[in-house]
């Protein structure tokens, strides 16, 4: 039919719902990934991520916001933990996911913005 043809089998929407299951290293039989980036959350939104300039970093690192109220940058080099997590909220009373971030093409300084409307100016590593 075709309401199981595009239906899927699964009733969890990462958009709202946490992870129902064990969080962990589980990886797909055929994964070709030679990196695996770990810390940021991504839940309600999408959640996009980025390498740095090409000009001031030689694409470096990789950036991208989280649903934990942060920014996270990763060294492409390193072993896939953040190298830096820039909080977006310094109060903490707002814990809205951090959906965007651009980093400056000739400075080391990142803008991020939030579900709250809130735009945060951080300087990069």
């Amino acid at each position: 039919s075709l309401k199981n043809k595009y239906t899927s089998p699964y009733s969890w929407d990462y958009r709202w719902m946490p992870y129902p299951g064990k969080p962990g290293k589980v990886k797909h039989p055929k994964d070709q990934s030679i990196m695996t980036f770990t810390g940021h959350q991504v839940l309600q939104t999408l959640i996009r991520a980025y390498f740095s300039p090409a000009y001031s970093t030689a694409n470096r690192y990789i950036y991208t916001g989280s649903s934990d109220a942060a920014c996270y940058i990763y060294d492409i080099l390193g072993d896939g933990t953040p190298l830096r997590k820039l909080g977006h909220s310094q109060s903490l009373v707002s814990r809205d996911p951090v959906r965007d971030v651009s980093w400056h093409p000739y400075e080391p300084l990142l803008i991020s913005s939030a579900w709250d409307g809130r735009l945060v100016a951080s300087y990069g590593p």
